[in-house]
């Protein structure tokens, strides 16, 4: 569950002056390098009211985005920066054997995902889809995969 306070601490990577207001390109970056795509940046942008003079209290800018941030928003937030990491030369693929080293996921449920569609690797769009899959069925209460495979 993001918090207000997880907001403001990340800003500080932000806002270099440390001040009390941040202004509009502020949170903007710091939307985007959070995780989100422009166009849920922007969304974000238009529930913030900003001063007159292009500022917003970091207080304000925190409890606004914890209130407006969609739960699917948030997660892929995650899931975008995880893609970054693991895609350091910006190629846009990740090697399933890379995923396979991380303890994070279910090798097994990725295994079966790679299988059924014949790859290797991912493509960004697709480890997306395939995270949103994958946490609709959390969410959903499904069985993993390991599971359902059990004898």
């Amino acid at each position: 569950m993001l918090k207000e306070d997880d907001i403001d601490f990340a800003l500080d990577e932000f806002d270099k002056s440390k001040s009390k207001n941040v202004d509009k390109s502020v949170t903007e970056n710091f939307l985007h390098d959070f995780g989100l795509t422009k166009e849920e940046t922007d969304r974000l942008i238009g529930l913030t009211v900003f001063d007159k003079d292009g500022t917003i209290s970091r207080d304000d800018f925190s409890t606004t985005i914890v209130k407006n941030i969609l739960p699917e928003e948030y997660f892929l937030t995650f899931v975008r920066k995880y893609f970054r990491e693991k895609d350091p030369e910006n190629t846009g693929k990740v090697d399933y054997e890379v995923l396979k080293e991380d303890s994070e996921f279910d090798n097994r449920r990725v295994e079966v995902w790679m299988e059924k569609n014949n790859k290797k690797e991912f493509i960004y769009e697709e480890f997306l889809q395939y995270m949103k899959e994958e946490c609709r069925k959390i969410m959903a209460g499904e069985e993993s995969m390991e599971e359902e495979h059990k004898p």
